[in-house]
């Protein structure tokens, strides 16, 4: 009876090592800051983007000015800082 108890008091320890080393690799898996998310870059629009968007078609179109460049230009920057 002895050899018994003992043998199962072997096997329940072993058991409880294997249920921690398991619960160990499952956090060190959770917890691994080397998985990151791909960000897209920012790419910004090109002037014959812009200028096709102020030519579209049913609408007027909208005179590119010096005015109008410096506010598209402020415009793609403020987008830039909110999305980046």
């Amino acid at each position: 009876m002895v050899e018994e108890d003992e043998e199962f008091n072997r096997v329940e320890m072993e058991s409880r090592i294997k249920q921690e080393y398991i619960r160990s690799m499952r956090n060190k898996v959770d917890d691994d800051d080397d998985i990151q998310d791909y960000k897209k870059p920012w790419v910004d629009l090109t002037g014959k983007e812009i200028r096709a968007l102020a030519k579209r078609p049913n609408d007027i179109e909208i005179p590119m000015t010096g005015r109008m460049w410096i506010f598209v230009g402020d415009l793609m920057t403020k987008l830039k800082e909110k999305n980046t």
